[in-house]
């Protein structure tokens, strides 16, 4: 990868990084283009790598690259149609070398991949990345979301793409640091996870159907789209039904891994109000789903959607009407964090693979955090 750039006071251009030349890398440090506008050193620098071009057939293209990886790594489904659509970006953009790759091209990329018309193409050209920490907060809450959606589709891909290819005795690219789009921070996160006494306030609300749906996400650690399929009357693979109320126990479908998660139905007696096993028995009608929507999309612009109704129960017990159903995970996660159980238990319980996922839903309250360092 090479690239301009300016040393000191230099008034000239000057060409820094790493070429190919039969498999092997060359480096160039602060090589003068003897140009002060910056017109003129681009036009040296792309005859410099089209010189490089015809001297160097050995070195592997972009889409090779995506090609050997996906046929050595194997990534599941929904990550392969990832590295697919990069290299699909590539050949627009008509990136050929791995090894050209810049930090212009990764903003290329993303900016090409969501376009001004979409929702995060008009956030992301709207707000300026370097300066993310002073936009308005409520604005960079939802730039800070579609930044994560950046990092997971083109990002990520892509950064595993350049560590693959500078390991194993392969030289496919100079050691080319990608940094993550900036999300949100820890502290500001924190503030996004339901805790119980929210949980509470909520319950004062008149709203018996958002209620609930708030319930079972938290005791429960469901994604949304897996608590609106449950029915009464589905059954898992071996015939157990799914929600068992005599053995007090919920089969959880999990759409990534397509397994059922069992978990046991909360239950406590001595606050009934936030209790799992008291919201379902009040329910009578045992047939049919759970829930009256049937996926996030549902009535969306209604009075009657999921969104409004959870805005509206939110605005109700002056919790920030931005806190979003997924938190309810977070908050269950932390919920058992925060009472002394594991990072094992936590794994089992919510269905996460890996400790780094509990990491980011874990979180621990400050009281918690206080009564663990009065015991040193």
């Amino acid at each position: 990868m090479l690239k301009l750039i300016k040393i000191g006071k230099s008034k000239f251009y000057q060409i820094s990084g790493t070429y190919y030349l039969d498999g092997k890398a060359v480096y160039i440090r602060n090589k003068s283009t003897k140009c002060i506008k910056k017109n003129d050193a681009e036009k040296i620098l792309s005859d410099f790598i089209q010189n490089v071009k015809v001297s160097n057939d050995s070195r592997i293209t972009f889409s090779q690259a995506v090609d050997i990886y996906l046929d050595k790594k194997k990534p599941r489904k929904d990550r392969r149609r990832y590295f697919e659509h990069i290299k699909t970006l590539s050949e627009q953009l008509k990136i050929l070398f791995l090894d050209e790759l810049t930090d212009d091209d990764v903003k290329k990329f993303y900016l090409t991949r969501y376009s001004a018309t979409t929702e995060i193409g008009a956030r992301i050209r709207k707000h300026d990345i370097s300066n993310f920490n002073e936009i308005e907060i409520t604005e960079r809450r939802k730039l800070s979301s579609n930044n994560n959606t950046i990092n997971t589709s083109l990002i990520n891909p892509l950064q595993a793409l350049i560590r693959f290819g500078n390991t194993g005795n392969r030289n496919w690219c100079s050691n080319f640091n990608l940094e993550k789009l900036p999300i949100l921070s820890q502290d500001l996160q924190i503030k996004h996870w339901w805790k119980l006494e929210e949980i509470k306030q909520c319950m004062q609300h008149q709203d018996y159907e958002i209620k609930f749906l708030l319930i079972f996400l938290f005791r429960t650690g469901c994604r949304l789209q897996e608590a609106l399929r449950f029915s009464w009357e589905e059954k898992d693979n071996f015939g157990n039904p799914i929600i068992d109320m005599e053995n007090k126990i919920l089969r959880i479908f999990q759409n990534k891994t397509k397994t059922f998660r069992p978990i046991p139905i909360h239950e406590n007696n001595s606050d009934v109000e936030v209790s799992l096993w008291h919201w379902l028995n009040k329910i009578n009608n045992r047939q049919g789903n759970l829930f009256t929507w049937k996926n996030l999309q549902d009535k969306k612009n209604s009075n009657l959607g999921i969104g409004n109704r959870w805005k509206k129960m939110c605005e109700f017990a002056n919790i920030d009407p931005n806190k979003k159903r997924h938190a309810a995970r977070h908050g269950f996660a932390s919920i058992i964090g925060n009472n002394g159980g594991s990072d094992k238990d936590i794994r089992s319980l919510g269905g996460w693979k890996t400790e780094g996922m509990v990491d980011n839903y874990t979180h621990i309250d400050l009281e918690r955090k206080r009564e663990i360092l009065n015991r040193l």
